[in-house]
């Protein structure tokens, strides 16, 4: 696997979050492509940039900003903030459609990447959190090639969304039922820190074949057939 000449250094990190988030002179793009893979070592830097793009994004040429992320060892990185840039971000209809097509451009011919994990060496090796970002990974990651359960976002901007595939949802509820009867919508939202949206866990629980609700609405709870 190709990667970078050198890994960042916290001092490296501080001076991006800094320009990113202070500077008023315009940023060149090559320093940002640079960063964009520094988000592979550091969760802060991710939100970061995403803030950053959500402010400026209009003001970025998508041609310009493509030439350079080809460049880099893992331009599907971008792919992975961008997507959840269009999940979490409130655009109008026609912002999320402009923004949708700006982000079409800057991904145009770059490859995801090879099913492999995206934060380096923020965990030891077969660890537990590892194997939940393989097992827990959401659709920003998955549909860029990468393991990973991270949001670069607030969980609090939303709880309506569901990014959690619907294999790996199913994954999970058979896991649990190998060794429990009973479980209710709240737990198994927790599972995933909750990014599965209460309607679709109530639907998932309701219509798995071995499940049957007990109780009312509000206290209801699912038992293994």
């Amino acid at each position: 696997m190709k990667g970078l000449e050198k890994i960042p250094s916290e001092e490296d990190l501080l001076k991006a979050y800094s320009l990113l988030q202070f500077s008023k002179q315009e940023i060149p793009l090559h320093e940002i492509s640079l960063w964009s893979q520094w988000c592979r070592f550091d969760a802060r830097l991710a939100e970061i940039l995403i803030q950053y793009f959500e402010k400026n994004w209009l003001e970025i040429s998508p041609l310009d900003f493509n030439a350079e992320l080809i460049k880099t060892p893992w331009p599907a990185v971008m792919g992975v903030l961008l997507d959840q840039m269009k999940f979490f971000i409130k655009f109008s209809k026609t912002e999320l459609s402009l923004f949708k097509n700006w982000s079409k451009c800057v991904m145009t011919g770059i490859q995801n990447a090879n099913h492999e994990l995206f934060f380096i060496g923020t965990y030891g090796f077969a660890s537990e959190r590892m194997r939940e970002d393989v097992v827990k990974s959401n659709k920003s990651f998955l549909n860029r090639g990468y393991f990973g359960t991270d949001l670069f976002f607030n969980k609090a901007k939303s709880n309506k969304k569901t990014l959690i595939p619907a294999k790996t949802r199913h994954y999970i509820i058979n896991a649990f039922l190998k060794k429990h009867q009973r479980l209710t919508v709240a737990e198994y939202r927790g599972f995933f820190d909750g990014w599965v949206s209460m309607r679709q866990a109530q639907y998932d629980l309701s219509n798995h074949p071995r499940l049957k609700p007990r109780g009312n609405t509000r206290g209801r709870f699912f038992v293994r057939d």
